[in-house]
């Protein structure tokens, strides 16, 4: 099972260039952390000009995704915070990686500027 990002999450709430590469992927179980539904509530409520109402939409799909939740561990909370110091990332961004590192896992994203600035083979670009 592969952890995906909040930036995977956010290509099927949104029609973006690999939209249905998102949707394909999240057909099989995919694993994220506890704190992707505070990231993805985060951009629709900053970076779209969505109402209210679709915000709430998109949440409710989001939690209907059948999406195995791990919990943010003390124990990956730090190491993501070490880890995303060494190589200049969020934290929040790095905790799907130490999640996708501790399961033995690829981690999915969109996030081009993630995947270049860590440039780990467990870490595939969508698409």
């Amino acid at each position: 099972m592969k952890v995906v990002d909040a930036s995977v999450i956010i290509k099927v709430l949104l029609t973006e260039q690999d939209s249905e590469k998102a949707k394909q992927l999240l057909q099989e179980k995919a694993m994220v952390p506890d704190m992707m539904f505070v990231e993805v509530a985060n951009t629709l409520a900053t970076k779209t000009n969505f109402p209210v109402e679709k915000i709430e939409q998109g949440l409710s799909l989001v939690y209907e995704l059948g999406l195995k939740v791990e919990d943010t561990t003390q124990e990956i909370l730090i190491k993501a915070a070490r880890l995303s110091k060494e190589k200049g990332t969020a934290v929040y961004d790095m905790i799907y990686a130490v999640l996708a590192q501790k399961k033995k896992t690829q981690l999915i994203t969109a996030d081009k500027k993630f995947k270049q600035k860590v440039n780990w083979n467990f870490v595939k670009l969508l698409g």
